[in-house]
């Protein structure tokens, strides 16, 4: 595997999203990461490739897996070390608020695109485009735009 995505998609990460995972410095007490672009760069393709939120083990660093919570759960990035209970090793993993988490990222990418240059704003006419009723494909209207 070519190392020039994985670099591209950490160096994005570390520019536009990974502040909102660190806990600022204050005094008496340095700077907390919780989650860093190599373990994000690892769900990402956990998610895409395997549909998991598991790290492989051989790629594992600081985490071993990714646990995502619905609106109900109570807490967003809380990070469990690995540890024993009742006899029975349980690995370390972050606790995610699934909406937190894609919030954070959508406001990233809007940050980015909106600092975007001119040659990246023409290559985005070429991606994939979500249509709206009312549009026209090929001649045709789907639905009616209100």
């Amino acid at each position: 595997m070519s190392l020039v995505p994985e670099m591209g998609y950490k160096n994005w990460c570390d520019k536009w999203l990974m502040d909102k995972f660190k806990i600022p410095a204050s005094p008496g007490r340095d700077e907390i990461i919780l989650l860093n672009s190599a373990d994000l760069f690892q769900l990402r393709c956990s998610l895409l490739h395997e549909g998991s939120g598991d790290i492989d083990e051989e790629k594992r660093r600081a985490l071993a897996s990714f646990k995502f919570f619905d609106e109900t759960g109570s807490s967003h990035l809380n990070r469990v070390g690995e540890s024993v209970v009742d006899g029975v090793k349980v690995p370390s993993y972050l606790q995610l608020r699934t909406e937190n988490f894609c919030n954070d990222v959508f406001d990233a990418v809007d940050r980015w695109d909106a600092s975007a240059s001119p040659e990246i704003q023409a290559e985005k006419s070429g991606l994939l485009k979500i249509n709206s009723e009312g549009d026209r494909i090929g001649g045709i209207q789907f639905g009616f735009r209100k």
